[in-house]
């Protein structure tokens, strides 16, 4: 028995020894790891300036903050983590190689969120956000990534923003998942809400479902939008929403993306800053048409106290754009695939109608002879045709050959 207890002891002494051994490894990897890591993400997130302020190391633990500066070096948020190094970490209650605790503040120094996290024995890292019940956003983000961080899962619980001007949103549940497979990325997001509003609209009950794949250089993404109700210039219901897009150059989306932060945060007079995003997409577009990208509108459907509205339509190149396009837009039109299909009561078109005219200033009492000139003019075209009581649109264009409505039409003429 006292043999037995010596080496009780002497293993108790050793795991304490390999440990504290660990602590300080752990300490001093997170230490030289830190400003790299903090390095990535500055050019990663190209709207801010992130800066390592602090690392103090210690045995057991060590405290960190980033803080990120937007225009002129002001800064825009803070976040400030408590360390464990393992192997018992988050006070001891978990095991594993390390684990934070922090605060996301913003830079009055408010709580915007509480955020934790560990790496396990397994190397699988899970942790979460709870945002500030008193703050914008609210709820709480959990994820976990698996797989030797290939794979990423995070679920949305009870997220709500709300803002007077612009935009809010509540109860929004949700999950998702990103993984990386031989190359081959894939991704989905399902996310479901009580009511979104976006300035005065207002969707009740609304459904998404985004998935992305991408194959080498390219990226295909599908959306699905459902809602019971949504409120906008009038009442509308059973609204339904599906979009696909194909072949989206991820290089060139990428390169896009951070030449366009850099333009944002750098101080420019909107003129100016506009111009050079217009500029800056202007440049990308060669590379992106290269891989004859394709947006489809699989469906949309929605009900409008006019009665119901359906459509759908693609636009998408069915062969590489030749030379000179840009100068001579013509030269693409025998690259372009195009076509749609619209169905909607002539009650709802004229509404439709109504509103547009007033949104240009039309007077009051020139609307109803604007609107009737109008559907006129379409109908002489041959773009619309009036059927009991609905206007129909059906359009196809193919290898320099516009077809509308079964008749043919003559192309736009570009100078």
């Amino acid at each position: 028995m006292k043999v037995f207890r010596r080496w009780l002891i002497r293993l108790a002494v050793i795991a304490v020894a390999l440990g504290a051994l660990m602590a300080l490894v752990v300490g001093l990897v997170a230490e030289n790891y830190f400003p790299r890591a903090v390095g990535e993400l500055d050019r990663q997130l190209g709207s801010w300036q992130l800066k390592r302020e602090s690392f103090d190391r210690g045995w057991w633990s060590s405290r960190a903050a980033i803080v990120a500066e937007s225009d002129g070096g002001v800064p825009a948020w803070r976040y400030r983590e408590h360390l464990s190094h393992g192997p018992l970490v988050h006070g001891a209650t978990r095991l594993g190689w390390i684990g934070g605790r922090g605060t996301l503040e913003l830079a009055n120094g408010s709580a915007l969120a509480e955020v934790h996290w560990w790496l396990s024995p397994a190397m699988m890292l899970s942790g979460g956000f709870d945002f500030s019940p008193a703050g914008q956003p609210e709820g709480r983000l959990d994820f976990t990534v698996g797989d030797l961080f290939s794979r990423i899962d995070f679920t949305l619980q009870r997220l709500s923003y709300r803002s007077p001007d612009t935009a809010a949103f509540e109860g929004l549940d949700g999950s998702g998942f990103a993984s990386l497979d031989d190359g081959r990325i894939e991704a989905r997001l399902e996310l479901n809400a009580r009511r979104l509003r976006w300035f005065d609209a207002v969707v009740d009950g609304p459904d998404l479902t985004i998935a992305a794949d991408q194959s080498g250089e390219l990226i295909g993404l599908r959306l699905a939008l459902a809602a019971a109700h949504a409120g906008l210039e009038q009442s509308y219901r059973d609204g339904r929403l599906e979009v696909v897009l194909e072949r989206l150059h991820r290089p060139t989306l990428e390169t896009l993306a951070k030449a366009s932060a850099r333009i944002a945060r750098a101080g420019l007079a909107p003129s100016v800053r506009n111009r050079q995003l217009t500029d800056n997409l202007l440049l990308g577009l060669p590379g992106m048409l290269q891989h004859r990208p394709r947006l489809t509108l699989q469906r949309l459907e929605m009900h409008a106290p006019q009665g119901p509205l359906a459509a759908s339509g693609l636009i998408g190149l069915n062969q590489t754009p030749p030379p000179g396009y840009l100068a001579e837009p013509a030269a693409l039109v025998g690259a372009l695939d195009l076509s749609w299909e619209l169905a909607l009561p002539e009650a709802l078109g004229r509404h439709w109608i109504r509103l547009y005219l007033a949104a240009r200033g039309t007077p009051p009492e020139q609307v109803p002879l604007g609107v009737e000139e109008i559907l006129a003019r379409l109908g002489a075209d041959g773009l619309v045709v009036l059927e009991e009581e609905r206007l129909l649109s059906q359009a196809r264009l193919a290898e320099q050959v516009l077809m509308v409505n079964g008749r043919p039409m003559a192309l736009p003429q570009f100078e």
